[in-house]
């Protein structure tokens, strides 16, 4: 009896062992399941993360990517635009300068043509104009040629002549009894002389005469003394 009592207990102690150590093996391999489940949780977490902060980054990556080629493409659109407003503000320059140069072109063309023109109604005008100047010991009368200014030497009076009027030019008109009075006064000169005259001289001066009478009277009075002069001529030849 003692011994089956031994027996039973060294049986139950057996048994308690065994169910102890199979509960520290059971604890022990959930502990290990738990481990390796938590280890397996956060590896898997941590891919996860990962994961989505690789495809946040990629996803970062791109917009940076995007936005640097927006930006690039707006730069080069800009400067585009920026180059076409340039070649359109340089035409327009370029436009602007040929219309410019060309009113002037034309501007000067008119003034020039204008300033022609005057001259040449300045040089015609002054054809008709007649010039004296009244020296110590003579007078010079000048007739203007196609020139604004310029004039010819036409008569030398060897006196001075009192002038009713000064003037810086005359008409013909004007200077007509000045000549005539010349080529009157020359030719009865010429006739006053002392032995033979100069038949040839008087006729010429009364001819000079006849050319620059003023006025019917005068005329008259030198186609009368022309023709007696040539009257002298013929009855001496």
């Amino acid at each position: 009896e003692a011994r089956i009592k031994a027996e039973e207990e060294a049986k139950k102690k057996a048994e308690e062992e065994a169910r102890l150590k199979a509960e520290e093996e059971a604890k022990k391999k959930a502990e290990e399941e738990a481990r390796l489940k938590a280890e397996e949780e956060a590896r898997i977490k941590a891919e996860e993360e990962a994961k989505r902060q690789a495809e946040l980054d990629a996803k970062k990556k791109a917009e940076a990517a995007a936005r640097r080629k927006a930006a690039e493409e707006a730069r080069a659109k800009a400067e585009e635009e920026a180059r076409a407003r340039n070649l359109e503000e340089k035409q327009l320059r370029e436009e602007a300068a040929k219309k410019a140069a060309t009113r002037k072109l034309i501007t000067a063309a008119c003034a020039f043509g204008v300033f022609v023109l005057i001259l040449i109604a300045a040089s015609a005008s002054n054809t008709s104009n007649y010039y004296v100047a009244v020296k110590k010991h003579s007078t010079l009368i000048y007739k203007g040629i196609f020139s604004p200014t310029g004039k010819d030497l036409i008569l030398e009076i060897p006196a001075p002549v009192a002038l009713d009027t000064v003037k810086e030019t005359y008409t013909l008109q004007e200077v007509k009894p000045l000549i005539f009075t010349h080529h009157m006064d020359t030719a009865s000169a010429l006739r006053d002389v002392a032995g033979v005259p100069d038949l040839e001289a008087i006729i010429a001066s009364y001819e000079a005469a006849v050319d620059f009478a003023p006025g019917p009277e005068e005329l008259n009075e030198a186609l009368k003394q022309l023709e007696a002069a040539k009257d002298v001529f013929k009855a001496i030849q």
